[in-house]
């Protein structure tokens, strides 16, 4: 299984590191008749700006707050994890090496497990013995673990066949950068390259905090939804309530298994100009998923992402289009999908 690709960097990426594309959009013919809403509602979108936490790993109580003056390198994986876990570690191992020894002073990375039920903290200590005290294990019950990885716009899902007994996780695996002042400067994909890492540590103090101007949290109009087009099946659109008409698509239709997809979108004019796309599994803990959009012609806009969809038989998933009006206010659009194994 697999992370979200490209989160906002999600939230910005970054939402999720998550970086946008240039794609030509796929034809529309298959697209479905709109639905109006008969009444405005507002959502809540909630923007990852990273922050302080709290943890119990191999070097004790792991307090973000105690590290000001260090580059913090974080990941969330597992041990058991067959590829790109191994992978992520090896990456910043290979980084440290190259560093000088003063700059060997300056670095910690904290390797975050997700699977408490497996991964002790002996069997991390055991993991990463030979890189202490740079490299630190951790691991905490399931709601703690989701508070630290929701400052970052990550998640992650466990599910277990109860036929077999095999245990899946599914997790973000971009590889979060936290400069000297505590702020999240720097989001990178898990498959980086020791130089990209060894720029990212250089650059960190110049560029954080990631999203100094961007809203914890934004509450904002609802101005169309579309709920009986379902898009893994076909194009939607949906007309606001100044008969302005906006259209969706994915790249591929149906989504059976997990997929690198890209979105596109559609508008009439100059009326809304679309930002971003909040992806949103509603029945399994599948966080946030945000393609960034640019604009690739006049009034059409694209981006690219990772859709988990795992072992899991059939997932619905919630799309809030986000998009600035001429008043420069944000608005959103509602769609739904569902994806089946």
């Amino acid at each position: 299984m697999r992370k979200t690709k490209g989160l906002i960097a999600i939230a910005v990426v970054g939402l999720i590191g998550f970086s946008s594309l240039i794609y030509r959009l796929l034809p529309t013919s298959a697209s479905h008749d709109s639905q109006k809403t008969q009444e405005r509602t507002t959502e809540t979108i909630i923007t990852p700006t990273g922050g302080d936490f709290k943890i119990q790993s191999t070097q004790g109580v792991f307090n973000t707050q105690d590290q000001r003056g260090q580059i913090l390198f974080i990941a969330f994986g597992f041990l058991s994890c067959p590829h790109i876990c191994p992978l992520t570690i090896s990456r910043l191992e290979a980084m440290h090496s190259g560093l000088s020894e003063q700059d060997k002073k300056r670095v910690r990375v904290l390797f975050v497990s997700v699977d408490n039920k497996r991964d002790s903290l002996e069997r991390l200590r055991k993991r990463f013995k030979n890189k202490e005290p740079h490299f630190i294990g951790a691991s905490a019950a399931d709601q703690e673990l989701n508070n630290i990885l929701k400052l970052f716009g990550a998640r992650f899902t466990r599910l277990e066949n109860k036929k077999t007994q095999e245990v899946y996780i599914d997790h973000t695996t971009q590889i979060f950068v936290v400069n000297s002042r505590g702020e999240w400067a720097d989001t990178l994909a898990h498959d980086s390259s020791p130089e990209e890492l060894l720029q990212a540590f250089r650059e960190a103090d110049k560029n954080g905090p990631l999203l100094a101007i961007a809203k914890k949290e934004r509450i904002i109009e609802v101005l169309g939804a579309n709920k009986d087009c379902d898009l893994s099946e076909q194009d939607c659109e949906v007309t606001t309530f100044n008969n302005k008409k906006i259209k969706i698509s994915f790249s591929q239709k149906p989504i059976t298994i997990e997929k690198d997809l890209k979105v596109n979108v559609t508008v009439e004019d100059d009326e809304y100009r679309p930002l971003e796309v909040d992806i949103e599994g509603t029945n399994y803990n599948m966080g946030y998923i945000r393609p960034q959009l640019k604009q690739i012609e006049k009034y059409i806009f694209s981006g690219d992402f990772y859709l988990p969809v795992c072992e899991v038989s059939k997932m619905k998933w919630k799309v809030k289009l986000i998009a600035e009006n001429k008043d420069k206010n944000q608005v959103a659009f509602i769609f739904n999908f569902t994806t089946k194994q």
